[in-house]
């Protein structure tokens, strides 16, 4: 029999147990004499057998396997092993763990499929971490265990590990340097082919062009992005800027919905925030879109409500309906509340508080009674009250109610109402830094594109999406209930916008 077929390894159990893996098959262990192990396969009903001696050695086997090999199960089971191990062994983030593994272990599309989802596997994880993490320390007064005392390979800490280190230090820093390519110094570098392609070798870098005759412009996307991107007819776009490497202004994200889930789709670096540049941005994945024989064309559009990006959307979708977000309109408002000096009074006064939050709430409202009740909202102010609130109704008159088109911030029967604010939390933290330099920021978002696939196939193999909290759930039922009774004409737009300003605060 051939050596191969006889090649044996060991991996661990979810409970960690030790496991035998022969030609793609896993057994587990039966029972052992004083000079032998005994495995059965771990597959019930599976009677096919493996002996070995007490060091490993494979003696015999006995009956034939009565199903496949299931060799994603393989694979899934050493990422659980690895992962589980970065969990107890070091102190980073569990979600940053996770998903690095994810994208270091280049799952065939039947393991990625296999693979749980994050918060399906997280409780787990949580547990194992705390079993081995000593409790927190309340003051001062604690003790430090043994295994915090030592390096891994068991020498005093303080005094070896120091040297050890500072040995080890400028051969690392070197290794590094060998492998990362020097930080640009302006907008004009290469990209190395590694940083162009996705971890599993795909086409990552769809666009690199000039914008002008000084700025730059770069389009990051995997081929299975593009083709949701291009067949969705729902879009969510936002930029970031925080997360944007030097030498570029913002970073541009296209969400879209697939299965009622959000995912990210393309990345784009821009140098400013000009009309013009928008409509490159546009026109350059059209391009891409006609190469891939797709027709770009998307139905509605959610953005905020920055003026160039305003004016870009229906010069180049002018098909589309161009949605603003309603998380952003309520964040502008409150952003000029504080600036007028409001905040104050917004806290103590009741009355100026409903007044604000009825304008946050105006955009909930059916859209032919928006403007009559923007303007029976001051009547039920005093003087007093109306003088304080006087800036800020002409700034909501001013820039709401005649710059920005109502029906653009209007969100009222709107199945959805904001863009996907929350991801540009989630892409700082994996930066970890503002402003990281592009290296770093490309090797982020090729890690994210590696969570699309894995979060992708599970949708399509029926994972369903995170369910809303019942407090979300208990606001949205109280939204349509409201908007039923003004329909049934038991309340009036009045009625209605009161109702909805005490929940939107709770949106």
């Amino acid at each position: 029999m051939s050596n191969c077929m006889n090649t044996l390894s060991f991996v661990k159990s979810n409970k960690g147990h030790r496991q035998l893996v022969r030609n793609g098959y896993i057994y587990k262990l039966n029972r052992q004499t004083s000079t032998k192990m005994y495995w059965i396969c771990k597959h019930q009903g599976c009677t096919a057998t493996v002996h070995i001696d007490k060091t490993d050695n494979y003696l015999q086997s006995n009956g034939e396997h009565n199903h496949l090999i299931e060799s994603e199960e393989l694979e899934v089971q050493r990422f659980r092993i690895g992962l589980k191990d970065r969990v107890i062994n070091e102190t980073a983030p569990i979600p940053k763990i996770f998903d690095e593994e994810i994208a270091k272990a280049r799952f065939s599309s039947n393991a990625l499929a296999n693979v749980p989802m994050f918060r399906d596997i997280q409780p787990g994880l949580n547990q194992a971490r705390r079993k081995l993490t000593p409790s927190l320390p309340g003051s001062i007064s604690f003790d430090i265990p043994d295994s915090y005392r030592s390096t891994a390979c068991g020498e005093k800490f303080l005094t070896s590990y120091l040297c050890y280190f500072s040995y080890l230090e400028p051969g690392l820093n070197q290794a590094r340097r060998k492998l990362t390519p020097s930080l640009p110094g302006s907008i004009s570098f290469d990209i190395p082919d590694s940083y162009r392609s996705t971890a599993c070798g795909e086409k990552f870098l769809v666009c690199d062009t000039l914008v002008g005759r000084k700025k730059r412009l770069l389009i990051f996307a995997s081929p299975k992005q593009l083709e949701l991107l291009f067949n969705s007819s729902i879009l969510f776009m936002d930029g970031t800027f925080s997360s944007t490497p030097p030498h570029f202004d913002q970073v541009f994200i296209m969400h879209v919905l697939k299965f009622e889930s959000s995912l990210p789709c393309c990345f784009g670096l821009l140098p400013d925030r000009k009309k013009s540049t928008y409509q490159q941005l546009f026109q350059e994945l059209k391009g891409v879109a006609v190469s891939m024989n797709r027709i770009w064309k998307p139905e509605r559009i959610i953005t905020d409500f920055e003026p160039s990006l305003i004016s870009a959307i229906p010069a180049e979708f002018p098909d589309a309906i161009h949605q603003g977000c309603f998380f952003h309109h309520n964040q502008a408002l409150y952003q000029r509340i504080q600036s007028l000096g409001l905040a104050t009074a917004y806290a103590e006064d009741d009355e100026i508080r409903s007044f604000c939050r009825k304008l946050m709430a105006l955009p909930m409202l059916p859209l032919d009674v928006v403007e009559t009740s923007f303007y029976q909202l001051r009547t039920a102010l005093n003087n007093r009250q109306k003088e304080e609130l006087r800036q800020l109704f002409l700034y909501y008159n001013d820039y709401w109610m005649n710059k920005v088109p109502i029906n653009m911030w209007n969100v009222h029967g709107c199945q959805h109402r904001t863009n996907n604010v929350c991801y540009h939390n989630r892409l700082n933290r994996r930066l970890e830094r503002a402003h990281a330099n592009i290296w770093t920021f490309i090797r982020c978002i090729a890690s994210e594109e590696s969570r699309f696939q894995h979060f992708l196939i599970q949708l399509e193999t029926g994972a369903q999406r995170r369910a809303k909290t019942n407090a979300t759930d208990a606001i949205q039922k109280r939204v349509d209930a409201l908007n039923e009774r003004y329909e049934k004409q038991e309340i009036d737009a009045e009625n209605l916008l009161c109702g909805l300003a005490l929940l939107v605060d709770k949106k």
